[in-house]
């Protein structure tokens, strides 16, 4: 009898640890998920700013929020790696200098990576013309605390959205729109459509 009663009782005791482990793994109740935030926030910065005005956005932005979306990186992508690398961001900056200018950063500590990608949106003028081609980069994100799967994504506005969304002309003066009758067909090739 009291061989059955030891091995009933470690047996319990195997079960309970088993059920506390599953518990653990499994993402928060629904109640509790929804009482854990985090904030995201994005930042055009400028790609004509000193290093130094780069840096000091970028601390800054980075104090405010959990994931950021950065536009405007270009050359700065080997350097906001080793920022990411020495102060627990992830970052997600993709290929050359037009994708990797749409990075994503989001703090190891509050997230980790699922998946991630880079969409083509648009090659506006053409290799090297003003604007460049357009990419949206996502990543998608397990909030630890809550358990939730987060999708990030950031793009970056078609120069001339401050014209209500017309683009100025290429060739000067008059809006893409009233130029070129593709645009509201859905034919161009660029980004204004």
């Amino acid at each position: 009898m009291r061989t059955t009663t030891d091995w009933s009782a470690r047996a319990l005791g195997a079960l309970a640890g088993a059920v506390a482990l599953v518990a653990a793994l499994l993402p928060a109740a629904p109640a509790a998920a929804a009482s854990v935030g985090f904030k995201a926030a994005t930042l055009n910065i400028y790609y004509g700013l000193s290093q130094a005005d780069f840096v000091h956005d970028l601390n800054l932005i980075a104090s405010k929020a959990d994931l950021v979306g950065l536009n405007e990186v270009d050359a700065r992508k080997a350097f906001l790696a080793n920022w990411a690398a020495d102060n627990g961001w992830w970052l997600y900056a993709p290929g050359g200098t037009n994708q990797a200018g749409e990075a994503l950063i989001a703090k190891k500590s509050m997230f980790d990576v699922l998946d991630k990608g880079s969409i083509f949106v648009c090659d506006t003028n053409g290799l090297g013309e003003v604007p460049p081609a357009r990419y949206n980069n996502w990543v998608k994100y397990r909030h630890k605390a809550s358990g939730r799967n987060v999708t990030h994504v950031n793009a970056h506005a078609v120069a001339g959205i401050e014209t209500a969304g017309r683009p100025p002309s290429r060739t000067g003066g008059r809006s893409a729109t009233s130029q070129d009758s593709g645009v509201a067909a859905g034919s161009h090739r660029g980004c204004a459509g």
